[in-house]
């Protein structure tokens, strides 16, 4: 798997390697491991915080066909993306935007978002976030910056104004 993980980075090059791990959904060994603590084989960085490398952990369903939703099903799905205005500062690349919720809306096909994104008058805040919750959404999409400062995982946000909270 190392030598595979520097092969494909290698190829990614000016790009960020999009890094999906599909685990068995009855290996509860995986499923114990602290994922979002892999780490570079090079130099040990938390691959989780690198801005090379997009990690995402995802369950496939069944045989691994896609899903098809009976008829009149009505889902909704919560979509906070999170890109403040002020991430340069952090030395977080900005995020884009309208590119990341044009491939939610088109992976989401007939499943309805509500949209919390930078740049929008759904801001995506903690308070936005929180008051939409309760709402009884099937699905919680996020896409922003995480970070750890010792134990403690953060998750980069907006405030009102669209800086970093």
């Amino acid at each position: 798997m190392r030598a595979e993980f520097i092969r494909a980075r290698a190829r990614a090059q000016s790009i960020p390697l999009r890094l999906r791990l599909a685990l068995d959904p009855a290996d509860a060994a995986l499923h114990a491991l602290r994922w979002e603590w892999l780490q570079d084989p090079d130099d040990g960085a938390p691959l989780a915080l690198s801005q090379r490398v997009l990690l995402s952990r995802y369950l496939p369903g069944g045989s691994g066909e896609p899903i098809t939703l009976p008829d009149g099903c009505d889902l909704r799905a919560l979509v906070l993306i999170a890109s403040p205005a002020d991430l340069p500062t952090f030395r977080l690349a900005p995020l884009d935007v309208a590119a990341e919720q044009r491939r939610i809306v088109a992976a989401l096909g007939t499943i309805r978002p509500t949209l919390l994104a930078s740049g929008t008058p759904a801001a995506p805040t903690l308070a936005n976030l929180l008051g939409h919750l309760g709402d009884s959404y099937e699905l919680l999409i996020i896409v922003a910056h995480g970070s750890q400062q010792g134990d403690t995982p953060y998750l980069w946000l907006e405030r009102a104004d669209g800086s970093a909270d």
